[in-house]
């Protein structure tokens, strides 16, 4: 399995965009961050336990178009889950094989 020397520090910013929105806005006392190749995917995880949000009232600012446009190059998905009151986890899905 051979990954890009690109997909490493395009997960890096990811990570880090996610952790300054975590450290802005969620006032949460918990960050879980977990990284892990399964079935010919990358998946990684950051999750908070903060006060949350509605991911349809939120306008892609910035913020998430810097989570989103990463993970798109590697063909990739970005799932939001989060609430108002039950913190926010993100998820980078990236297939590990040519146009996957």
């Amino acid at each position: 399995m051979l990954i890009s020397l690109d997909l490493p520090l395009n997960l890096y910013r990811i990570m880090q965009e996610q952790l300054r929105n975590i450290i802005k806005f969620s006032q949460g006392t918990k960050i879980e961050v977990n990284l892990l190749v399964e079935n010919k995917k990358l998946l990684m995880k950051v999750a908070d336990n903060g006060v949350g949000f509605n991911p349809d009232t939120v306008k892609d600012g910035i913020g998430l178009t810097n989570i989103r446009r990463p993970a798109e190059l590697f063909y990739g998905k970005v799932n939001i889950d989060s609430s108002p009151g039950n913190g926010c986890k993100v998820t980078v899905d990236i297939p590990l094989q040519a146009g996957a």
